[in-house]
């Protein structure tokens, strides 16, 4: 009998070992989980857990996923997407690494795989608001715009306080020239966050191309004096000020670097990744942080200095068609 007892005491300080060991281990357990937690905090916590090597498969998954998080701020999309993939065989339900790969995939050129895992993470959870964004952003880009609507609409359903879906919207219905839903959703985005550079970034193109000119350059000169070195918006003002007619304003193009000043749609990962700059390349993914979607009906007689109209991604239209720059946003695992 006393050894029966002894053998069940055994089987449950076994089981209480990983806790006792280490206080913090529950501790960091429950940080990991909180996907709403700092992410240097939460990273560090979900890195004890994977040193550890004592967790549950779920478990395992989700800090599997906030290191692939981590990899993606760091732009290297290789390891990331090795990662990702270790969590989704781990736990085949776990949305976020579904998403987060498809984000990786996404930003490496792969948009048919980034669209399969959106779509995945979409059937297992068809209320998860954050890949109908980075689907939209997908569609926008091949210049499926209703598509792209109605996916940012999905994403504001389901996740209101989302203002990246918001002024996605906003963006892709400037370009369908429903300029009163735009701006109704511009003001939808101030309520979220009314410093958030998406905001005056992309209305003053808005603006622009409604013919309000005077509140376009407040908008655009008033996030340049907080971000003089914001290629995006810069760029966006000389399109205002080309649609304007006024061709002899400051466009400021010499001091925008090449690779900033090309025209292209870019997906950028949470904005809480602050890598400081190491390069020109850096640089430019920097001044993107402000998701900036540039479009202009002026005639242009040619490409811009720094520019080229042959190689730009989305083109450049000449005759009095629209121009379009743009610093999409796909987002990871938050919100």
């Amino acid at each position: 009998m006393l050894r029966v007892v002894l053998l069940i005491l055994a089987v449950l300080a076994a089981g209480t070992c990983f806790a006792a060991a280490d206080p913090r281990a529950g501790d960091d357990l429950a940080l990991c989980r909180d996907r709403q937690a700092e992410l240097q905090a939460r990273a560090a916590a979900c890195e004890n857990l994977l040193s550890a090597d004592r967790l549950t498969a779920k478990d395992k998954a989700i800090a599997l996923s906030a290191r692939g998080n981590v990899l993606l701020n760091k732009r290297d999309h290789v390891h990331a997407i090795e990662t990702l993939s270790m969590a989704i065989d781990l736990d085949p339900d776990n949305v976020v690494a579904l998403n987060l790969r498809g984000l990786a995939y996404e930003r490496s050129g792969q948009e048919d795989l980034a669209m399969a895992d959106y779509n995945l993470a979409l059937r297992k959870r068809p209320a998860y608001g954050v890949p109908y964004n980075n689907r939209g952003v997908i569609h926008a880009r091949r210049g499926a715009l209703q598509s792209a609507i109605d996916d940012f609409s999905l994403s504001i359903k389901y996740t209101p306080k989302f203002l990246l879906a918001w002024t996605n919207r906003a963006r892709a219905r400037t370009l369908m020239k429903d300029f009163d839903g735009a701006i109704a959703d511009f003001a939808e985005a101030e309520k979220i966050d009314a410093a958030a550079p998406q905001i005056a970034g992309n209305r003053c193109v808005t603006y622009g191309m409604m013919g309000k000119f005077d509140r376009a350059l407040a908008d655009c000169n008033g996030l340049i004096e907080k971000q003089p070195r914001n290629a995006f918006v810069i760029n966006n003002r000389a399109d205002v000020n080309m649609m304007k007619g006024d061709l002899d304003a400051p466009a400021s193009w010499s001091s925008t670097p090449p690779s900033t000043a090309r025209p292209r749609w870019m997906a950028m990962v949470a904005p809480t990744a602050r890598s400081p700059p190491r390069s020109r390349a850096r640089s430019s993914s920097r001044a993107s942080r402000s998701g900036n979607c540039s479009t202009s009906s002026a005639t242009t007689a040619g490409p811009r200095p720094g520019t080229s109209s042959s190689r730009s991604r989305m083109g450049r239209r000449r005759g009095g068609k629209i121009l379009l720059r743009c610093g999409e946003v796909s987002f990871g695992e938050r919100p």
